[in-house]
């Protein structure tokens, strides 16, 4: 029985061993068979995968509403032009809705104009605009986003695809409804002229499909005009995300970017600020929604923040006196916060806390019983913020 097990593993060893062999050699080296790939020379470890389809590969962001409310969030605006700089893509396209507006005022849409290029002017790539309800909602707006704005629709190719921008604010202007005749002709006759390109991509601010009545029945033809090509759909203005295929295509509606939100925290329900990252690459579209704070330059940390951030606070002690002397300086450009306690468990015998903007300093004298055991010396714990993430936490024995 003995001999039979000794056999038994040694068969189970020997077959895992085939089997690791096996999988090796069929996934543990990059032999650049698929793609445009470089000249590799045999045996680059590593797992095969198809290197890009096509040379003329790229990528493109797409940003939701701004406004809609919101009107407090413009760092969340800021930090998404900060991040789409790091990410590098061709271009950045908006879905409309980037100022306030409700105003027939030409002063106040000039104030609010300045403000929005203010934070749009951040972006480092070409940035295109296309009008939303908030934008163009009256004759005034309309005619101030024609006279300084520029077109309220438009077409361009790019890399053998084509892109479209509709209004769907610009039917009422003649009395109609979504898009009008006009530009319904226009869509119609673009993507005939189009219909060759690699691939379709339109871009409104209203989602017209989930409209009824005479709405939906425009949006239609120019569903029936798309068959047989390649498409994706982006649009904005319900402020929360959604992926709404139709007819075998994928419809995205994006959600803010700093736009008025009622915040969720599963992801999956779509209400959180966000934008699109789209990578075109042969026939494959792939698109990443991404929310702010999660993309980071290369410098983010350094030695240097982390050495000023160590020295941010000193602590003093006096034994004599059960006292301890607390400073604390900011050398950073954000809020920094600091809260010393001397004591063990949730109750602490004695705290202080500070909060300094910029280039402020604090300082102040903590107060701690005599501890009753003198072989066991009091603890002391250190929190520091950085605009309010924590950035360390210590503990340790007053000596």
């Amino acid at each position: 029985m003995m001999r039979m097990n000794q056999r038994a593993v040694l068969i189970a060893v020997c077959g895992a061993l085939a089997f690791s062999a096996l999988a090796l050699n069929g996934h543990a080296h990059v032999r650049g068979e698929h793609g445009i790939a470089p000249e590799l020379p045999p045996d680059i470890p590593g797992l095969e995968r198809p290197f890009p389809q096509d040379n003329q590969k790229f990528t493109f962001a797409v940003i939701g509403d701004k406004t809609g409310g919101g009107l407090e969030n413009w760092p969340i605006f800021d930090r998404t032009m900060s991040e789409v700089n790091e990410l590098r893509p061709d271009f950045a396209i908006m879905v409309g809705d980037l100022i306030q507006g409700d105003t027939i005022s030409v002063p106040q849409l000039d104030k609010e104009w300045k403000e929005f290029l203010e934070h749009a002017n951040l972006m480092e790539a070409p940035f295109f605009f296309l009008p939303g309800n908030h934008d163009i909602g009256n004759r005034v707006m309309y005619d101030y986003w024609e006279r300084n704005v520029g077109r309220t629709y438009y077409s361009f190719n790019y890399k053998n695809c084509h892109f479209m921008t509709l209004n769907t604010e610009e039917g009422w202007r003649s009395g109609e409804v979504m898009f009008g005749e006009r530009q319904l002709k226009w869509a119609e006759e673009n993507i005939e002229k189009n219909r060759g390109a690699k691939h379709l991509f339109l871009f409104m601010h209203r989602p017209a499909w989930r409209h009824t009545g005479e709405a939906l029945a425009q949006w239609e033809r120019i569903e029936e005009r798309l068959k047989g090509t390649r498409y994706t759909v982006f649009v904005g203005h319900y402020h929360r995300l959604s992926y709404e295929p139709r007819r075998g295509r994928p419809y995205f509606i994006l959600g803010p970017t700093g736009g008025a939100l009622l915040p969720s925290e599963a992801e999956e329900y779509g209400a959180i600020h966000h934008y699109a990252l789209v990578t075109v690459d042969g026939s494959e579209t792939r698109v990443a929604i991404i929310r702010p704070g999660s993309v980071f330059p290369h410098d983010i940390a350094t030695p240097e923040f982390r050495a000023l951030a160590d020295k941010a606070v000193r602590l003093e002690p006096n034994k004599e006196l059960n006292a301890l002397k607390v400073s604390v300086e900011n050398p950073f450009k954000k809020t920094l916060q600091a809260r010393v306690s001397i004591g063990a468990g949730e109750e602490k015998d004695a705290s202080i806390s500070f909060t300094l903007e910029p280039g402020e300093s604090g300082a102040g004298v903590l107060q701690y019983p005599r501890p009753s055991n003198p072989a066991q010396p009091a603890l002391v714990t250190v929190e520091v913020a950085y605009d309010g993430e924590q950035l360390y936490q210590r503990i340790g024995e007053i000596r």
